[in-house]
């Protein structure tokens, strides 16, 4: 019984995300580009830092990007998880028209 329920706990644990399932919340904002940060692999959105997943989709007018592509002052809609208190990851972003108005945080 033991050997079945570490099974599926490791069945879950690997099988989880491809189903949707994460241990870690996803949330979906809006924001501004202010800086972004090739060193650390992150952006800097709306005065908070975001690491963005190495296999995060990036969606720059429309087509595939990169977030290196991505410049100052650019709006964007993002999914990005909580890890911890301090540490956010993008695991989506998608760049707005200019004149998109932002929701406030």
């Amino acid at each position: 019984m033991r050997a079945l329920v570490a099974s599926l706990v490791v069945l879950v644990g690997l099988m989880g995300p491809a189903f949707g399932w994460s241990q870690y919340p996803e949330t979906e904002r809006t924001g501004m580009v202010q800086a972004v940060e090739l060193d650390s692999s992150s952006l800097i959105i709306s005065g908070y830092r975001y690491r963005v997943a190495l296999d995060a989709h990036v969606e720059i007018d429309g087509t595939y990007g990169a977030y290196s592509m991505l410049r100052r002052g650019t709006k964007v809609r993002f999914i990005y998880k909580v890890i911890s208190g301090v540490e956010r990851e993008i695991v989506e972003l998608q760049t707005l028209p200019s004149s998109a108005v932002l929701e406030e945080a």
